[in-house]
């Protein structure tokens, strides 16, 4: 029953999904754009977009982002494009006056092409518009307030090895930064500080990135398992905090479930998770999953697990004699010369009950889904109703200039 409630819900994804169509789009120099702000002024940039799909086609614009109330498109939408068209736009970015209410950073303006059938050849709702491409703006705005941002990488490492930290910070200041450090804890999976170090002092020119010389430390004596970074920024009597994690890494394979219900009278599949602890591919795995009382034990195939990943691989059950009840069970995975067991309890049903599935799709999961379903059809729906509109009311396309424009200033 499940099952066809999942197939049912995929399916009226699947046709509430847009169909793909082909919509090429260009700029000069880069398709995504970097500026800075400049307060009250306008910038302009040309794009082109090139229908290849065969058919006449409509086009309308779409934008997102902190900052996309910003941004406007000349000509609005273009109508009845024919295959092979060149269609010219300009995109206007109109900053307001001043930089209020404005977080210095990097700012992200997303548009994009959204490409539709007109209504009277075949258009409309549920199956044919699509947002093709899209790129961005970037937008730098930086902050007459000291303000900075710290850059932090550090990877996982396996037990012993040498942890490289790099460090970092962006200046977010229209002013020089004089001077400028970092305080780098590691915290173990208690909160307790393992080690501290402190950076050089550095000056930062306005808007500009510096890197500070990379930290090692050696992870040996240290217990695998999940670490803390707590790392902060001081600059000209300022500060600012970042965390992230690393792990460090063991050389073991843990089984993290297998299956505990098959059915009597028939051959069952039967799987087993395993993770891998280590940071670095392990090679030549597999399990043996045995049962004494039931007399069978049964060989996986060969695998290789990813860094800090996991795989579920079965094997499989001929239970066609087997009666019903409970037996022992033990999984054994091998792996670089070594082992680990987990045992367990197998219930072989009576031919007719099935199993308790092993992963049942939750409640939370199916609502996901619908919820994904029901924001496709409602966004169709909204495509459709604003390109009738735009029918009625809205501009036909303007004809593409003979000479593209120049972009304006960044």
């Amino acid at each position: 029953m499940k099952r066809r409630i999942i197939l049912g819900l995929l399916l009226l994804a699947c046709l509430a999904l847009p169909q793909a169509a082909a919509v090429g789009l260009s700029s000069y120099n880069s398709i995504v754009k970097e500026v800075d702000f400049q307060p009250g002024k306008e910038v302009r940039f040309q794009y082109r977009v090139t229908q290849t799909t065969g058919r006449m086609m409509d086009y309308s614009f779409e934008k997102r982002g902190d900052m996309s109330q910003y941004l406007s498109f000349d000509p609005p939408f273009f109508k009845n494009a024919k295959p092979g068209d060149d269609l010219f736009f300009d995109v206007f970015l109109s900053f307001p006056p001043t930089d209020e209410g404005l977080t210095p950073g990097i700012h992200i303006i997303y548009f994009g092409v959204a490409e539709q059938a007109p209504a009277d050849i075949g258009g409309g709702m549920g199956l044919s518009a699509t947002t093709s491409v899209e790129t961005g703006v970037k937008v730098r705005v930086l902050s007459s307030n000291k303000s900075a941002q710290i850059i932090l990488d550090a990877k996982d490492v396996n037990e012993g090895g040498d942890l490289v930290i790099s460090a970092g910070a962006n200046s977010w200041t229209k002013t020089d930064i004089s001077e400028s450090y970092m305080s780098i804890r590691i915290l173990d999976e208690n909160g307790n500080a393992v080690r501290t170090f402190v950076t050089e002092k550095l000056a930062i020119p306005p808007g500009q990135r510096v890197n500070f010389l990379p930290i090692m430390w050696s992870t040996l004596g240290q217990k695998p398992g999940t670490y803390n970074i707590e790392a902060t920024l001081y600059f000209d009597g300022f500060q600012t905090t970042l965390t992230s994690k690393f792990r460090i890494g063991t050389l073991s394979v843990t089984i993290d479930r297998f299956t505990t219900q098959i059915n009597a009278g028939r051959i069952n599949q039967m799987n087993a998770t395993l993770v891998s602890n280590w940071n670095l591919p392990i090679e030549g795995v597999y399990y043996i999953l045995e049962s004494k009382k039931a007399n069978k034990a049964m060989t996986s195939a060969t695998f290789s697990l990813k860094p800090f990943n996991d795989m579920t691989i079965p094997v499989y059950w001929d239970a066609a004699i087997d009666q019903p009840g409970n037996y022992d069970m033990k999984v054994t995975v091998y792996y670089e010369g070594k082992q680990n067991t987990k045992a367990g309890q197998l219930t072989i049903l009576p031919p007719g009950i099935e199993p308790t599935p092993e992963s049942p799709m939750s409640f939370t999961t199916i609502m996901i889904i619908i919820a994904v379903v029901i924001i496709l059809v409602v966004t169709n729906a909204y495509w459709f109703l604003k390109n009738r509109k735009k029918e009625h009311h809205g501009q036909e396309q303007t004809k593409p200039p003979e000479k593209p424009a120049e972009p304006g200033p960044k």
